[in-house]
């Protein structure tokens, strides 16, 4: 597995330490402190302050495994497959064949919703698509309500589906839903960053995705959204769905790391 450090693990190789972190993720970072004690660091960073956030932490292909929380894998597709590329240790999920199949990848399940927006959630997650678009399937890294249904009620994700060129960030709530085009071609097999930060006791997200080739190459925002933000409880990782059996083919996605993290307590 080639190893990409993600914003938090960045926090102590960043050039110019936590300043130098503002300067290159200004809405991710904009409440750290320029120079912080040790207290907090520790106070700020989730992987080492268990009594302030709750967090999973994965990279495959190796032991490094963090975190009370675990991964689940649902769906009615053909399940998880552990892929042989240039990286060891990808794990890919696969929609299957079947009407409406579908592969659901990540914390919660369809009785156990963990993430509060009140909490402020944060993802990241290096994924990829390992099959075509195709017409109808959808893909999504993020959160939601129901990884079962096509369009799950309520959705804070980076999606590609129907056949769009493009990923897209998305913030659904009710049914109402608000879009915005990153413009980064959906390509199969290029890799990507996908970061989410949910803030500001729920009432903003914050997307960004970061180019594999370059990690310190950002693609795509930070771009804040405030409408459309859902107060239900959701699951939050990542999901494929093939809606059109008729197409023949299972549509799938990949990952390699993944990080997710919120507070114990909704944000005072």
């Amino acid at each position: 597995m080639v190893s990409h450090p993600g914003p938090w693990q960045q926090l102590r190789r960043s050039p110019g330490g936590v300043a130098g972190l503002r300067d290159r993720f200004p809405q991710t970072y904009e409440s750290l402190p320029d120079t912080p004690s040790l207290g907090a660091l520790f106070d700020d960073n989730p992987r080492l302050n268990s009594r302030k956030y709750v967090h999973w932490y994965k990279e495959f292909g190796t032991t490094n495994t963090e975190g009370e929380w675990s991964m689940v894998n649902t769906g009615t597709g053909t399940g998880l497959a552990t892929l042989n590329s240039e990286r060891n240790g990808v794990v890919q999920l696969a929609s299957g064949t079947s009407n409406n199949g579908f592969t659901f990848y990540g914390v919660g399940s369809a009785v156990v919703f963990p993430f509060s927006n009140l909490r402020n959630p944060y993802m990241e997650m290096r994924a990829v698509l390992t099959t075509a678009l195709g017409t109808a399937a959808v893909r999504h890294v993020g959160f939601a309500s129901d990884p079962s249904v096509v369009a799950p009620t309520d959705l804070i994700c980076f999606r590609t589906s129907g056949g769009t060129a493009n990923w897209f960030a998305v913030t659904r709530a009710a049914g109402s839903e608000t879009t915005v085009d990153t413009n980064i071609a959906a390509a199969t097999g290029t890799w990507y960053l996908f970061v989410i930060r949910i803030w500001a006791k729920g009432t903003k997200v914050t997307f960004e995705m970061w180019s594999d080739a370059n990690p310190r190459l950002r693609v795509f925002g930070p771009v804040t959204m405030t409408a459309t933000i859902p107060t239900a409880a959701l699951v939050g990782g990542l999901r494929t769905m093939n809606p059109n059996p008729a197409e023949g083919a299972t549509r799938d996605i990949a990952i390699d790391y993944g990080y997710i993290y919120q507070l114990r307590q909704n944000e005072l």
